[in-house]
């Protein structure tokens, strides 16, 4: 695959080289990062990426791998589908998980790439044509399953893998980009041949420039082929676009025109809205087809012009077909008023906080600032506002509106017509509103407008939210319309643009703000902390009760308080099967198991009271890791005790097995209480134990130890419910049906206590065996005295 890739690549660069697109190819690797499973936007893997200006081929690439950090019974990982999103100027705002986003969230602004691949270090890739230059960001991780299913393996018994991605990124600088000015034309030669040719050109847009203007005038046309001739001049595209070079083929915002008989016309012209303080390009290649081996030589020069009249894009495409987003020639009288725009000053503030700060108004010669606007009919009006690279993009920023019904507005409305303000909101580019709710973007293609707000309809009040914002500038655009309201015979209701007589002045309360994750803060069922991937802050809601989503608004996936309930009731209540286990261990007179029995009941009771009720139906008696702990610990201890008491030993033994086993089982359940050591070692231990007690007492006795009946009844039954039990606790447990096998794991496990847990009459060990054991330990403990004695006599 990677050798593909490479392939792919190296033909890429050969077919740019061919039609006079040479130029360095720039290698950027980043280093190995940790990839992890989706569950919220927190979880993402970060990469970062800077593209130079002039780059006609961008390829990324990408391949992630497995690596195994500990000991587990399965040696090998298995691969992950792995899922990446790739944009630019900000982090891809994405919902793998089937999230609707809140309302009034402004998420598609630049085009985003997605990738899928395994991570099986094979590798994948993107290519994207003349890509903006600046930061490119991506964002990495393992793909979303739905965690309700999947499965809750033991510590240990499941490798513990860690997915790895690595990224490189191959650009192709195209070299022959020609700077141009306004003012100064230069001749300039472009090469046509049958494998193609084009030329680039290069200028500075001023700012509050609407309309740009290029005129490309051919002043000879050569064929340099001997064998043949031509009789005109090949057809010839123009292409412009802003920021990146053109590329009419993947990018559907450039614009472009044809100009094909330049023996009548030598003028070719295009005209562009294009971004402010910003490069825009010029691409003059051909589409005719040339015979082999021909080539023609075209000597031109481009002149540029630049108009910061709204009129002037308005003159010429100004009216609009909302249903086919085409473009007639019929211009109102009304539009021919409206003049350049009407840029309003602002004054930043930030504050200490991560992607805290706002936007205000400067009062013109006052030193002072506002949140309210006076916007004029005749007129556009823009804010502007920049958002800072890193700084600023992991938060979101969000735009309020709201029409300040003046009185003199509000007798207006009541006689004359209603007021309607449309508000554009773009990045990087500007778009002229147009009613009734409409944005004219710079390729002359409709849109609806993002934001309305009027005196008819109740909607005084509008917002907008745009997470994880693009660096760069953004624009606002303004524009109030006066309307009436008409019914046909069917009473049917349409609305009809009317000239605003008598009004000349809306005014407007604003709000450009910006908040680590909204305005919401996450609302009432999530939290908002900031994380770091890679040195790139960011922030991202944190949701509680089964909420998801950005603003922890989706309820989806929120159980029922039913659910909630009943998932409570059987995690608890399934821990009352151990009172028949307290009552065996206290009939048969192990009353240290039936307190060990009956500490485990009542922890696995109040933990799961407290963990499982999801703040609804919860109880918690203490904190939730002591709970956690006492369970984890009782539970292992009731195994412990249980084998020390089927292997019958001695009282002073069992004395020493229950105190080492309760030291032992504590340090490591403090240590690690999920890992399976912790389960392991004391069952492998109780069980050597167990078994060499029971061998030496088959031959001390010369006959089976315990009796078969207590085989056949007891310990077979036993054991199987064990090894049932394990299998669900280990293999079966899912977050679905956590309740229901856990809560069977609870009930098989007291049951297997009934019946393991040895009686007096099937114990081989009678009170003769009883009465030995303790002559022994006396005789014993007399020895030693004795012993300790005559050492000490010595000494003296």
């Amino acid at each position: 695959m990677e050798l593909l890739w490479g392939v792919l690549f190296i033909i890429a660069t050969l077919q740019s080289t061919e039609v006079g697109c040479e130029g360095p190819v720039t290698l950027i690797r980043l280093p190995g990062r940790e990839i992890t499973e989706y569950r919220s936007f927190r979880d993402v893997t970060i990469l970062q990426f800077t593209i130079p200006h002039n780059v006609r081929l961008a390829s990324w690439i990408f391949n992630a791998t497995e690596h195994r950090m500990s000991p587990s019974l399965v040696t090998r990982c298995r691969t992950r589908d792995v899922s990446l999103y790739l944009k630019h100027g900000s982090y891809p705002v994405i919902n793998p998980d089937g999230s609707v986003f809140p309302d009034h969230f402004y998420t598609r602004r630049v085009p985003l790439y997605d990738l899928d691949f395994r991570s099986d270090s094979s590798s994948a890739g993107i290519n994207i044509t003349c890509p903006l230059p600046g930061d490119w960001f991506a964002v990495a991780f393992l793909s979303y399953t739905d965690p309700n299913n999947d499965q809750i393996l033991q510590q240990g018994i499941s490798p513990n893998c860690v997915a790895l991605i690595q990224a490189s990124v191959d650009v192709v600088i195209d070299d022959h980009v020609v700077d141009i000015t306004q003012g100064v034309s230069s001749l300039q030669e472009l090469t046509l041949s049958d494998v193609g040719g084009y030329a680039i050109h290069r200028f500075s847009v001023p700012p509050r420039t609407w309309l740009c203007e290029v005129l490309v005038t051919v002043s000879s046309c050569e064929n340099n082929a001997a064998e043949s001739g031509l009789d005109r001049c090949p057809e010839l595209f123009l292409s412009a676009s802003s920021e990146s070079l053109p590329d009419v083929i993947t990018n559907s915002s450039v614009l472009q025109s044809s100009c094909r008989d330049f023996m009548t016309s030598p003028l070719c012209k295009l005209q562009f809205v294009p971004s402010e303080n910003t490069w825009a390009y010029i691409k003059i290649s051909n589409s005719s087809f040339i015979k082999e081996d021909d080539q023609v030589v075209v000597s031109y020069s481009v002149t540029l012009s630049f108009s910061s009249s709204v009129r002037s894009v308005l003159g010429s495409n100004s009216s609009f077909d909302t249903e086919s987003n085409a473009v007639n020639a019929d211009m109102p009288n009304y539009m021919s008023k409206w003049s350049s725009e009407s840029r309003v000053p602002v004054l930043r503030q930030s504050f200490s906080a991560f992607f805290a700060f706002n936007y205000l108004r400067m009062v013109p010669g006052e030193d002072k600032t506002a949140s309210s606007i006076n916007i004029t009919t005749d007129t556009v009006t823009v804010f502007a506002y920049n958002v800072h690279p890193i700084s600023d993009i992991g938060g979101t920023v969000s735009l309020d509106l709201v029409l300040n019904l003046t009185p003199e507005l509000k007798n207006l409305t009541r006689s004359s017509y209603n007021i309607s303000v449309v508000a554009c909101v773009d990045y990087n580019i500007r778009s002229i509103p147009i009613f009734p709710n409409f944005c004219l973007d710079h390729i002359n293609q409709t849109s609806v407008a993002h934001m309305q707000i009027n005196t008819s309809m109740k909607a005084r009040e509008a917002r907008i939210h745009i997470p994880h914002p693009e660096s760069g500038m953004w624009y606002v655009s303004y524009k109030p319309f006066c309307y009436v309201t008409l019914y046909d015979s069917s009473n049917n209701v349409s609305y009809e643009e009317t000239e605003c007589k008598g009004l000349s002045v809306v005014g407007l309360s604003f709000g450009v703000e910006s908040y680590p994750c909204g305005a919401t803060n996450c609302g009432d069922f999530g939290r908002c902390y900031n994380y770091n991937s890679g040195g790139l802050i960011y922030s991202a809601c944190v949701c509680s009760y089964g909420y998801i989503g950005w603003g922890c608004t989706d309820d989806s996936k929120v159980s029922s308080f039913n659910d909630i309930l009943l998932a409570v009731l059987l995690l608890t209540l399934s821990n009352l099967i151990f009172i028949p286990s307290i009552y065996f261990a206290i009939r048969r007179r192990y009353f240290t198991e039936a307190l060990v029995y009956a500490c485990t009941m009542f922890f696995s009771t109040f933990y799961h009271a407290c963990d499982s009720g999801e703040d609804i139906y919860s109880f918690c008696l203490f904190r939730l890791s002591t709970l956690q702990f006492c369970d984890f610990y009782s539970a292992i201890l009731a195994l412990w005790v249980t084998l020390v008491a089927m292997a019958d030993l001695s009282p002073l033994w069992r004395s020493l097995a229950h105190m080492a086993g309760a030291i032992a089982i504590a340090l490591g359940t403090e240590y690690d209480r999920t890992s399976l050591w912790v389960f392991v070692v004391p069952f492998g231990v109780g069980l050597i134990i167990l078994l060499k007690q029971w061998v030496w007492r088959c031959r001390q006795q010369r006959s089976c130890y315990p009796e078969k009946k207590y085989y056949n009844k007891f310990f077979l039954p036993g054991v199987l419910l064990f090894i049932v039990g394990v299998s669900c606790y280990t293999f079966l447990q899912t977050r679905n049906n956590y309740k229901f096998v856990h809560s069977a794991w609870h009930a098989i496990m007291a049951l297997t206590i009934v019946f393991l847990l040895p009686s007096r009459h099937h114990k081989v060990a009678n009170s003769e065996d009883s009465d030995d054991s303790s002559t022994s330990s006396a005789s014993l403990w007399k020895r030693g005295r004795a012993y300790v004695s005559i050492r000490w006599l010595k000494r003296l």
